[in-house]
Parts: C-alpha cells; sequence; structure tokens
C-alpha cells in the first residue's frame, strides 16, 4: 500500500526500494515517540488520519492530502509504518 500510493517517491526505508530525498527517511519511524514534527503522539489513528489529510494537523506540509485513500487503506499503512523500527 505504502508504494501504490507512491509515498517512497518521497520518502526513504532504508533497505526497501530506492532511496528519496524528497520528505523524511521513514526507516524508524515506528520508533519516535511523535508524528508530524512532534505534533500528535504515535497512535493508529493519528498516523492514519495524518496520511490520508497531512494539512489538517500541519499547515503549510508539504506532503499531499489522498482523500481518493480509504480508512481501511490509511490504517494499512499507519500499521506498516509501526512496525519500522
Amino acid at each position: 500500500m505504502f508504494a501504490s500510493y507512491g509515498c517512497s517517491g518521497c520518502h526513504s526505508v532504508r533497505g526497501v526500494g530506492p532511496v528519496a530525498k524528497i520528505g523524511p527517511d521513514l526507516t524508524h519511524f515506528g520508533s519516535r515517540p511523535t508524528l508530524a514534527a512532534g505534533v500528535l503522539p504515535m497512535t493508529q489513528a493519528n498516523i492514519a488520519g495524518f496520511v490520508r489529510n497531512p494539512a489538517k494537523t500541519k499547515p503549510g506540509v508539504r506532503m499531499p492530502a489522498f482523500p481518493q485513500m480509504s480508512a481501511a487503506e490509511a490504517d494499512q499503512i499507519a500499521s506498516y509504518l509501526q512496525g519500522l523500527k
């Protein structure tokens, strides 16, 4: 799901796919206590919500919104990201 929505075009996960340099490296994302530059606690719901509509939480963010992404797809990406430790 991460790759199918093009997340890997901006975000790197070392050892998985090409190295992207636009967005933050997400290799150890699941080890972080917060997301969105410390704005939100690291929870499944917060990750999924941020992935679908990042500007709602962090105005001015360069990451695009994904209104076409279903809640289930956002949850799958959130689970994947939480597992990156």
